[in-house]
């Protein structure tokens, strides 16, 4: 490691800004192609208040309960079996997929790709 000296980068000096001379033209590409005309007012459909009307006694019936009257509801008997499920005694006599598909093998050795110990370097 060979040390050196570490000098710092010279800073750039930033002109002063100087303006253009002559008059600058604010106009974009906006105003040119999008001219101005004239909006109509809009015209609301709903009015602007609602008046509403108090007094008087509203005396109704709700939907829910002029239709939906409660009656009284007959009990049913469960539908049950007369018997109880029982599982099979005796054994499943088929194959399964697994034993169809994957068929136990012998366990073989793998062939070692080491050299043999036995054998010797050349003295050519």
């Amino acid at each position: 490691y060979l040390p050196y000296d570490v000098v710092n980068r010279p800073l750039r000096v930033q002109e002063e800004y100087k303006r253009k001379p002559g008059e600058t033209d604010f106009g974009t590409t906006y105003r040119r192609d999008y001219n101005l005309h004239k909006i109509q007012p809009v015209t609301l459909v709903r009015p602007l208040e609602r008046k509403h009307i108090k007094g008087g006694k509203l005396d109704t019936i709700p939907t829910y309960q002029d239709d939906y009257r409660s009656w009284e509801v007959q009990r049913r008997e469960p539908n049950k079996l007369g018997h109880t499920y029982h599982p099979p005694t005796e054994k499943f006599g088929n194959s399964t997929t697994f034993q169809d598909d994957f068929v136990p093998r012998e366990l073989n050795p793998r062939q070692s790709f080491k050299p043999p110990s036995v054998a010797k370097l050349s003295d050519v």
